[in-house]
């Protein structure tokens, strides 16, 4: 995949993190906040290059994701990730909410909530400034398909 383009850190004014699906998910977000004892099956990569946007409809459904922003503002986003040093995989698709389109940054494949548990355990502090939560892979997919 291509490298994005180089581009200015945002402006404090983004709009902060949200959960915009259903509240079916608000079980997960609490799991993230909550350590486990899941031990990672490889060490973590650093990347600062995001998956293309179609990437999360190329994954097993049964796995997990954390997402850890979201805005209207995709810069804002992005430089989130770049910020953070977010070990890879990350990616950030779009979708409408309310009849605006929003930006969500995925980070990290997981075969089981206490494995995203564990990762979110091990990321900085500043990463979880905007209260990442653990979603399933399907949940997304599906969100995403049915925009479309």
């Amino acid at each position: 995949t291509p490298e994005p383009e180089p581009t200015p850190e945002p402006t404090p004014a983004a709009e902060p993190a949200s959960n915009p699906d259903s509240n079916s998910d608000a079980a997960l977000l609490a799991d993230a906040t909550n350590g486990a004892n899941a031990a990672s099956p490889s060490a973590p990569v650093t990347s600062t290059v995001l998956e293309s946007p179609t990437w999360i409809l190329v994954q097993d459904p049964e796995l997990f994701t954390v997402q850890m922003s979201a805005s209207t503002d995709r810069e804002s986003v992005e430089a989130f990730s770049r910020r953070n040093d977010l070990p890879g995989p990350n990616s950030v698709f779009a979708f409408e909410r309310n009849g605006s389109t929003w930006y969500a940054l995925v980070h990290g494949l997981f075969s089981s909530v206490p494995e995203a548990r564990e990762a979110l355990r091990l990321l900085p502090e500043g990463a979880l400034r905007n209260q990442p939560w653990i979603r399933p892979i399907g949940q997304i997919q599906n969100s995403l398909k049915d925009q479309n």
